[in-house]
């Protein structure tokens, strides 16, 4: 199987804070077009130096999965190891700094669509005539509160925690796909996401509307956009993999590995 993609569209904006703590990654060249792999992170507000977590945690992904063959299966066991990688890397880097990281990731391979996240940094699947087929829940203590019931979603939105860090897909021509930092979420709603992006207009138009739309945000506004435009064998199953929560305690390894994930990404 082979997803081709139309040339992605980014944006990394300052917004209304001092310093930029957003990381993107889009390829080389950002205009390029099958890319296999797209990742957005953003540094933890309340920690030190969240810039660093953020580059850190990009730049070795993206070194790393430049490496992968994937005219093959990118599996969840393979994502695991880069991101063990990642985090040791952080680890050497941030040593005796408090500073953290979300991770958002889109990887296209030969098996179909692997997407992860961490924290509250958003992944959106939309599909024209469909809208959004797949959002990532956020991984914050705010978000707990509203999925138990505690609090109303209207609540969240101005809840003092409300950035407080707690812890695929069968794409077809013409879906899209949307990573960003929270600086664009908090700034769009889905239903306007929605009708924006799968507006009949051309992308680049679309683009510039949502880029428009954050330049003033609150914080730092990062998104990448990636339109798919075929799918070669497209009657091949394709795996479905969304990581979202912590292994089962029966593995040792992996569960250590969540452990030193929490650690890392301030979980």
């Amino acid at each position: 199987m082979r997803i081709h993609t139309f040339p992605p569209y980014a944006f990394n904006l300052m917004g209304r804070r001092e310093y930029q703590q957003d990381s993107l990654y889009a390829g080389e060249e950002t205009r390029g077009s099958d890319g296999h792999f797209y990742i957005v992170c953003d540094g933890v507000g309340g920690c030190e130096h969240g810039e660093l977590a953020s580059e850190t945690v990009t730049a070795r992904l993206a070194s790393i999965l430049d490496d992968v063959d994937w005219e093959k299966p990118f599996t969840p066991a393979h994502f695991g190891e880069a991101l063990a990688m990642a985090c040791a890397t952080l680890d050497k880097v941030a040593e005796g700094v408090d500073t953290g990281t979300t991770l958002t990731l889109l990887c296209l391979h030969a098996g179909g669509c692997l997407m992860a996240h961490i924290g509250d940094s958003r992944l959106y699947h939309l599909r024209p005539g469909v809208g959004i087929v797949y959002r990532s829940e956020d991984h914050s203590l705010v978000s707990d509160l509203v999925r138990g019931g505690k609090i109303s979603a209207e609540a969240a939105l101005t809840h003092p925690d409300r950035n407080v860090i707690t812890r695929c897909m069968e794409p077809r021509r013409g879906d899209i796909f949307m990573l960003c930092s929270d600086g664009v979420s908090d700034e769009i709603d889905d239903a306007t996401l929605s009708e924006l992006l799968l507006a009949p207009e051309p992308m680049e138009e679309k683009f510039s509307n949502l880029e428009a739309l954050c330049e003033d945000a609150s914080d730092n506004a990062t998104a990448i956009v990636v339109e798919v435009s075929s799918v070669d064998d497209a009657e091949e199953p394709i795996a479905d993999m969304v990581v979202e929560t912590p292994p089962s305690g029966e593995d040792v390894q992996r569960v250590s590995l969540w452990t030193r994930l929490k650690q890392l990404f301030k979980l």
